[in-house]
């Protein structure tokens, strides 16, 4: 009787081992792959607002969408109100009140220059962060100090002129509390990032490596990189605007110490008073 012919079990344990190497050699490359397209597709979403915003402010005499209560009032404080992203719940009836104009990426939304779906103000790659402040794109909150009502406000209120220095600056050294003519580091200030709640949970994070996609005034995106081990504690509100300035400093002048990130205190926040 003539044998048929077949594998053994030899050749199959053979060929399933062979199969599970080239497996375990081609998922990180995979997964780093569909990584980097989730930054591009962040970047592109970021490019999109980038567009809303100069068309917003095109038919709003140059102003960019305020932040959360600022109606332009001279005694206005920022206070806490950049955290508020949108300025209204998208995820029950919308705005609450047909007056709410909402804030900042709300406003934009609720004006229609950019749609209501939660692809036009959120990362794609959040993963299991929910509330609005962790997980939205954020307009960078620079502060000026306003010395005769003694209140934190918006640096830059239009989109002309966004990010340039008036020359020689009092500054308010936020570590210290003090005042003077400091040597401000100088650098090209975004108009947007990625959530930046903390360092820890940065919605581009892969092991050590993070990234943040920038929007600059301009409509340009950068991309900034690291993979650097720096740790913050979640929750840690006045480091906030320090890490804010520090991943924009770093992709510009690239000189940021991450490794020693745990043992800032507020290097990069500095507050100018009263700029012209």
């Amino acid at each position: 009787m003539k044998r048929k012919s077949g594998f053994t079990l030899v050749e199959l344990l053979v060929v399933i081992g062979i199969i599970a190497v080239l497996i375990s050699i081609l998922l990180p490359a995979l997964g780093k792959v569909r990584h980097q397209a989730q930054i591009t597709k962040c970047a592109a979403q970021m490019r999109d607002i980038g567009n809303a915003v100069h068309m917003y402010a095109n038919e709003n005499k140059g102003f960019l969408p305020p932040p959360r209560n600022d109606t332009g009032q001279a005694n206005y404080s920022y206070s806490s109100n950049y955290l508020w992203t949108l300025g209204f719940n998208p995820s029950a009836s919308g705005f609450d009140d047909v007056r709410d104009q909402g804030a900042l990426l709300g406003r934009l939304v609720k004006t229609k220059y950019l749609p209501n779906k939660i692809t036009s103000w959120q990362c794609p790659n959040v993963k299991a962060i929910t509330a609005d402040y962790q997980s939205n794109y954020y307009f960078n909150p620079h502060i000026k100090r306003n010395s005769v009502s003694n209140t934190d406000q918006t640096w830059w209120r239009k989109i002309d002129g966004f990010g340039k220095y008036p020359g020689s600056m009092n500054y308010l050294k936020t570590s210290s509390g003090t005042t003077g003519v400091f040597n401000y580091p100088v650098f090209r200030k975004a108009l947007m990032t990625d959530p930046i709640h903390d360092f820890t949970n940065s919605t581009h994070a892969r092991g050590n490596f993070r990234a943040w996609n920038l929007l600059y005034a301009d409509g340009s995106v950068r991309t900034y990189t690291t993979d650097a081990k720096a740790t913050r504690a979640t929750g840690n509100w006045s480091r906030l605007l320090d890490l804010s300035n520090a991943i924009q400093r770093a992709s510009e002048i690239g000189d940021i110490s991450w490794g020693n990130y745990g043992s800032w205190t507020n290097q990069n926040n500095w507050i100018p008073v009263d700029p012209q």
